[in-house]
């Protein structure tokens, strides 16, 4: 089983939007990949930004029931990837050779946190994810 970990502040835009799209990715797959997401400065039980769920919506994601969990040192030591949604966010977690952002996987340009007044940065970063999201599943069929 390969655990992927997405891990942003609050767990409830970025990492809980890469959650959801590469879940559902796989979910078609018989690939033995376990997803899930946290945040290092949230409580647990918090609610999906509603624009994030919009956008998720448009592109066909349901990312209704979402919540945001804490990160617990657990999710640190099982994960085989950490995948974080901004460089700074690496500064402040232990050193460790599984932790990337998702740029530095896949190869692309890093994800843009969308603009809380601007719709379309949402559906920008969900096609973003999407595209990402293609490129690590190639990468994991190849282990």
């Amino acid at each position: 089983m390969i655990n992927v970990l997405f891990l942003d502040k609050s767990n409830t835009v970025l990492s809980a939007m890469c959650e959801i799209i590469l879940k559902e990715k796989l979910s078609d797959l018989t690939l033995p990949i376990s997803v899930k997401s946290a945040g290092t400065q949230t409580t647990d039980g918090v609610d999906i930004n509603t624009v994030a769920l919009k956008a998720l919506w448009l592109r066909g994601y349901d990312g209704d029931g979402f919540t945001s969990r804490s990160l617990t040192e657990e999710d640190l030591s099982m994960a085989d990837y950490v995948i974080i949604t901004s460089k700074q966010l690496k500064f402040t977690l232990p050193k460790s050779d599984k932790i990337y952002t998702f740029g530095e996987l896949t190869g692309c340009n890093e994800l843009k946190e969308p603009c809380v007044d601007e719709f379309v940065t949402f559906l920008d970063a969900t096609a973003d994810i999407e595209f990402m999201s293609d490129i690590f599943i190639q990468k994991l069929k190849q282990i």
